[in-house]
Parts: structure tokens; C-alpha cells; sequence
């Protein structure tokens, strides 16, 4: 019983703790005005960054616990989807449009009122239910948690290898010409503001109808099928760079740009965290999804990383096709599929 009770309010005041010393870095790095201080900025970044993993990790388990069957996970999803844009809308687009007609110091300080508001709400909510943790939960250890994961992990189960194999796959189709668009449209002549306005502020709705059309989506298709379908539309979709590479500065074409690649973001997001949440399912969420959030991190940083690289050294013509070439291949893979992928909700 006081293990339970451990458990349910250890959750809770650690995601409140976490929070905290989000708050206090942000608070100094809204201090560092100069750039000769661009190392502390960095360092409190790296804090901000880490603690917020340590956040996502254990709301995502939690989310995951309380969305056992497929059907309902979809809808926690799709709910999860709305909060998360609505929070990256405030973060990022006003962010920048308090940056932008304000300071960055107001900013960051808009920023943490935010939070603080955020941890109010966690704070007078009850913790975690009883029924989320189970015996074996309970009376196991981290290091047990663990070893057990990694072990059935690194084991001869081909499914986390597919698993693995197909989040990287998301990443290369999702990511790799998507995150040099900025850098490119810098180069056309957009401004912050302009991206501001059209990538975030109508990018948010687009995302969530994307995440719409991926929910009807699995109602009829498989989520094999719908992986597939969604890769093959973002490939195609990527060559609309081409009319923004040819007629420039074009704030109409820019925005229909946004709302496709933002619609199709979406309707990917939603697909893959079914599937991860899928797999996460286990007597040890929380640390499986830790272990699936690591690696999905490392494919994020090996395809920008590449892109970007390519990018720098080629011609943008050049980076396109073979950044369709990839996502082409990549979304190949999804033609390989466990049980999990094969059905519908």
C-alpha cells in the first residue's frame, strides 16, 4: 500500500520538480542578451532540453497507460496532438511575435508564466490512479526495469529491429528536407515574421487536420498501409519545392506550401505514435518508451545532421532529389510489417 502511494505521488512532484528547474533556466538564459555568453546560453539549453526529456517520458507513459486499447489511443493521440501543437503555436509562433514587436527576455518570461500556470493545474489535480502501476511495478526496481527491457530489446525479437528500422525511416521522410526549408526560405528573401505567420500560425491548423484524416484513416486501412500511403504523399508533396525554387519570394505559394507539408506532418505524427505506443504497452512503459524516445532522438539528429551536410555542399536542386530519393526508399520499408501493422481499428 505505501509503495503504491510512492508511486502515484513520486510521479507526480517529480513532473512538478522537473518543471521547476525548466523554469529556473529559462529564467537564466532570458539573461544572456550578450553573444559573447553563447556558451552559458548553450548550457542552459542542454538543461532545459534534458529535463524536458525527463517530462515528455513520464507524460507519454502515462498517456499511453491510460489508452490500452488502439481505438482509444488514436483519440488520446489525437487529443495529445491538440495540446502539443496548441503549446508549440505559443512557444514558437508567440515566442517569435513577442520577439519580434517586444524582446526575447519578455519572451522567455511569457514563456514561464506558462509553465507556472501549467504546474498549478498538475499541482492541485490528483495524482497518478492507483490502478497504473501494477505488482510487478511496484515491487521492481529501475535497474531491474531496466535490464529487462534492454534484454528483450537487444534479443532475437525481430520486432523491436522493425520497429527501430521504421522509425528512422519516419525520420529520413518527415525530416530531412523539411528541416532546410527554413534555411532555404531564408535565402528567398522571408523574413522571420513571414515564416512566423504562415508555418506556425496556419501550420498549427493544418497539423490538426492532418491528425483528423490519420484517425479516419485507421478506421478503414490498416496502419501498414497508412504508413505507406502517408510516405509515398510526402515524397510527392516535397517536389512543390521546385515552384518555390523557381518563382521566389511568393507569400501565396508559401503558404499553400505550409498547409500541405503541415497537413501531411500531421497525419505522419499521429501514425507513428500509435505505433510506438503499441509496442510501449508493456508492464514497463515508461522505461520501454525511454529507451524508444532515445533512439527516436538519435535518428532526429543523424538525418538533420545529414541534411544538412548534403545541403551545405550541394545544389538545392541536387539536395531535393536526393532527399526524395531517400524518403522514396524509406517509405519502402514500411511494405515490412509486423502483426501490430496489419490491422485496422
Amino acid at each position: 500500500m505505501s509503495t503504491s502511494i510512492i508511486h502515484r505521488y513520486f510521479f507526480k512532484y517529480t513532473v512538478l520538480a522537473v518543471q521547476t528547474i525548466i523554469i529556473f533556466a529559462f529564467y537564466q538564459s532570458s539573461q544572456c542578451m550578450s553573444p559573447l555568453q553563447f556558451e552559458v546560453l548553450w548550457i542552459w539549453g542542454c538543461v532545459i532540453a534534458c529535463f524536458g526529456a525527463i517530462q515528455d517520458i513520464i507524460l507519454e507513459g502515462y498517456r499511453i497507460n491510460v489508452s490500452k486499447p488502439q481505438i482509444s489511443s488514436t483519440q488520446n493521440l489525437l487529443g495529445n496532438q491538440t495540446g502539443f501543437r496548441l503549446a508549440g503555436l505559443f512557444v514558437s509562433s508567440g515566442a517569435l511575435g513577442i520577439s519580434h514587436y517586444g524582446s526575447w527576455k519578455l519572451a522567455s518570461y511569457v514563456i514561464i508564466g506558462a509553465i507556472s500556470i501549467a504546474m498549478l493545474l498538475i499541482g492541485v489535480n490528483s495524482p497518478f490512479p492507483r490502478e497504473l502501476f501494477t505488482k510487478e511495478q511496484e515491487s521492481s526496481s529501475y535497474w531491474a526495469s531496466l535490464k529487462k527491457e534492454l534484454k528483450d530489446f537487444f534479443s532475437w525479437n525481430r520486432f523491436p529491429l522493425v520497429l527501430l528500422i521504421h522509425l528512422f525511416a519516419y525520420k529520413m521522410i518527415d525530416a530531412f528536407i523539411r528541416w532546410m526549408l527554413p534555411l532555404f526560405l531564408y535565402g528567398q528573401g522571408y523574413s522571420n515574421i513571414e515564416l512566423m505567420y504562415a508555418d506556425k500560425g496556419l501550420g498549427w491548423g493544418s497539423v490538426l487536420l492532418g491528425g483528423f484524416v490519420a484517425h479516419k484513416a485507421l478506421q478503414r486501412i490498416p496502419l501498414k498501409w497508412a504508413l505507406l500511403a502517408w510516405g509515398i504523399a510526402q515524397t510527392i508533396a516535397d517536389s512543390t519545392c521546385l515552384f518555390q525554387w523557381y518563382l521566389g519570394k511568393h507569400m501565396g505559394l508559401l503558404f499553400f506550401n505550409s498547409f500541405l507539408h503541415q497537413m501531411l506532418s500531421g497525419v505522419g505524427n499521429l501514425l507513428i505514435w500509435v505505433y510506438i505506443s503499441d509496442y510501449c504497452r508493456s508492464s514497463h512503459t515508461m522505461m520501454r518508451y525511454s529507451i524508444i524516445s532515445a533512439w527516436f532522438t538519435l535518428d532526429r539528429l543523424c538525418v538533420t545532421w545529414c541534411a544538412s551536410l548534403v545541403y551545405g555542399r550541394t545544389h538545392f536542386l541536387t539536395f531535393l532529389a536526393l532527399g526524395m530519393l531517400f524518403s522514396a526508399l524509406s517509405a519502402m520499408t514500411f511494405l515490412y510489417s509486423q502483426k501490430v501493422m496489419n490491422r485496422t481499428l
